[in-house]
């Protein structure tokens, strides 16, 4: 049997590494992926004419207008490189509720920190025959070229008619 001192010792030994392993800076970030509700998303301006809805955490253009959305990320890794990647790998989830065709289109931005400039890849599709009730769906699925930038900000803009929406997006690190 294991004198009272014993385990004491083995109690302290096994709290310590427990301490310390998890004060130890991991790569458990490396590979982060985040998802986003599109209710996240703001629009570029403030018109008066622009309306849309925010339900069951989507973005949904409604009445007349296009609307041009700016949908944040937040990012964990902010140095040069991510798991070896030139860029982030992004997945935009969008709607179109018009039977009609209607052009839909999402860039994932890297800004550079003094937001004078960024690099950018856009996608753009065509979605038609999305009734009420059964919206037709598309996911953008950016795989880069958009590198990034240390100490850089990176975000989602998509320009979205009436009829159509975001309903989240996600952004691999």
């Amino acid at each position: 049997m294991m004198s009272n001192i014993k385990r004491v010792k083995v109690a302290i030994a096994f709290s310590a590494t427990l301490l310390f392993t998890a004060a130890i800076p991991t790569a458990a970030l490396a590979g982060d992926n985040k998802v986003y509700a599109g209710s996240m998303c703001q629009p570029e301006t403030s018109a008066s004419n622009q309306q849309f809805s925010r339900a069951a955490g989507q973005f949904s253009v409604q009445g007349t207008t296009s609307i041009n959305l700016h949908c944040p990320v937040v990012r964990d890794i902010t140095s040069g490189t991510e798991n070896g990647s030139a860029g982030p790998l992004a997945f935009v989830h969008v709607f179109s509720r018009n039977a009609q065709s209607t052009t839909l289109q999402c860039e994932l931005r890297a800004n550079q920190p003094n937001s004078l400039s960024f690099q950018f890849q856009k996608l753009t599709i065509a979605l038609s025959g999305g009734a009420t009730g059964t919206p037709k769906k598309h996911v953008f699925n950016f795989t880069g070229p958009v590198a990034q930038t240390a100490n850089g900000a990176y975000e989602v803009v998509c320009s979205l008619p009436p009829g159509t929406g975001v309903a989240s997006y996600s952004i691999a690190e």
